[in-house]
């Protein structure tokens, strides 16, 4: 199956994607990002940061994933991660 980015989207060179996942318009795709087999992801959706999306998820469009953590126990400067799905 192909992978599906579309033109308007931004897909860092770095990142891993499955076979058959579809990118929508104007979505975000960050440099440390594997999305998995048949996962899409959503108009304007941006993911970022150190995130793995399993296969044949779906992430909707206008979701923010893996952005910069809101718990206030988070240091400055540490590495966060995000699993979503199978691993």
């Amino acid at each position: 199956m192909a992978i599906e980015v579309h033109k308007t989207a931004m897909v860092d060179k770095n990142a891993q994607l499955g076979d058959g996942v579809v990118v929508g318009p104007y979505a975000t795709i960050g440099a440390h990002v594997k999305i998995g087999a048949g996962s899409t992801v959503g108009q304007g959706a941006i993911i970022d940061g150190h995130t793995t999306i399993g296969e044949l998820c779906q992430i909707f469009p206008y979701a923010l994933v893996g952005m910069k953590t809101q718990d206030l126990k988070y240091q400055a400067g540490s590495v966060s991660y995000v699993e979503i799905g199978d691993s």
